[in-house]
């Protein structure tokens, strides 16, 4: 009924390293899986893997995706700092106060650990879409801790005490801060009634950015009063104007401290310059309200489309800066698996000329299908038959 002989199996699919035929072992890891553990696990075992081949065969670790992960990581860490270091500068150059600058800093670090912690309570990890939306929360975390420390030094100099001006600022701007949280919140809310790949792609983030805004409100109404009444000093207002334009209730209460600063310039300095400055384009503008929105929507729905036009669309953004990609060669269907290598190589020596094969570190390439005795599972093949391969590159 058969006749048995020892020999090996037909092929149905070669891997080709550099344009050669060679064995390439595929690692993936599971769902619940961190991408840096199992690469630094993998490394690790390595040399106790090449210790068991013979001399001649030499195990090389290719295709790192780790890198991904690792160049987001130090984009979150540069992102952080830069956004500390020039919300702090911002502080330090409109209040003139080192100790506040030092408040405002402190809330970053404190509200991306604090979401961290969160999504690791939620059973997320550190992959590409967390560490994205946390770079994406880093420019709106510092927003509510600088206004609440603003509105301290408003309080201040309105000759108030220490105590009752932080507490009058603090919830003066605590209802329409948890307001702005809420309709950021809202943004992602949608989210979370998706489905399929959106949704395992947009969940990760909509919950890295909402935890950190979260968490940067609470800082904002806890933290930073706290830290605020033990840091700052009592100081009395620079600006004879300040005690009474703050409030900004009176109209003519407003024209006539406006009408003592123009008429003693010098008196006026710093930020309030800058505010006084800012109050007299504002009483322009509010004369002439019909026109200002008309022109403000004309514009913005024009700027809109013009992008929305220009722009294109896609499913995911182009990246320019990788350093690794991937090419689909699908040959007319019934093709044998040996013309298909040959087109492959091919496509190989293409990718050597067009770049320089001095600027390409490996190529591996899978031509055909996997067997059907592979132990591991064909998800991650991309091959219908003998007439398709796949080529990575890394350059």
């Amino acid at each position: 009924v058969a006749r048995v002989e020892d020999g090996s199996d037909t092929p149905v699919g070669y891997a080709l390293i550099n344009g050669k035929r060679s064995v390439y072992i595929p690692v993936t890891k599971s769902a619940e899986a961190s991408t840096m553990s199992v690469v630094k696990d993998l490394r690790a075992k390595l040399p106790e893997m090449q210790a068991l081949l013979p001399d001649n065969i030499h195990l090389s670790y290719e295709f790192d995706q780790s890198v991904y992960v690792t160049q987001a990581v130090h984009s979150l860490a540069f992102e952080g700092g830069l956004g500390a270091l020039l919300t702090g500068l911002v502080v330090l150059l409109f209040l003139r106060d080192v100790r506040s600058s030092l408040i405002v800093i402190l809330t970053i670090p404190a509200s991306i650990l604090a979401a961290i912690l969160l999504l690791q309570l939620t059973g997320q990890s550190i992959n590409l879409m967390t560490l994205s939306g946390l770079s994406l929360a880093i420019g709106i975390l510092v927003d509510q801790a600088t206004v609440v420390i603003e509105n301290i030094h408003q309080h201040l100099e309105m000759g108030k005490p220490k105590a009752r001006a932080i507490l009058d600022a603090s919830q003066e701007v605590s209802f329409p801060l948890l307001l702005i949280t809420l309709s950021i919140l809202a943004v992602f809310a949608p989210s979370f009634l998706m489905a399929g790949v959106p949704r395992g792609m947009f969940i990760p983030l909509s919950l890295s950015v909402g935890f950190s805004i979260i968490v940067s409100y609470l800082l904002s109404q806890t933290f930073v009063p706290v830290v605020a009444n033990w840091w700052l000093k009592d100081h009395a207002h620079a600006a004879p104007h300040a005690a009474s334009i703050l409030p900004d209730f009176d109209k003519a209460a407003e024209n006539q401290e406006e009408a003592q600063e123009r008429a003693h310039p010098k008196k006026v300095t710093g930020f309030e310059r800058v505010k006084l400055g800012y109050l007299r384009v504002l009483d322009k503008l509010l004369a002439h309200r019909a026109l200002v929105g008309t022109v403000y929507g004309v514009g913005c729905a024009t700027v809109i489309g013009l992008c929305f036009y220009f722009i294109g669309q896609d499913m995911m953004p182009k990246i320019t800066h990788s350093k690794q990609f991937q090419v689909r060669i699908v040959a007319p269907q019934g093709l044998r698996i040996e013309r298909t290598e040959e087109r492959t190589k091919q496509v190989i020596g293409i990718i050597n000329q067009l770049v320089g094969a001095q600027n390409v570190a490996i190529t591996s390439a899978f031509v055909g299908m996997t067997p059907s005795s592979y132990g591991t599972s064909a998800l991650y093949v991309f091959n219908a038959g003998p007439h398709e391969a796949d080529v990575m590159a890394t350059l």
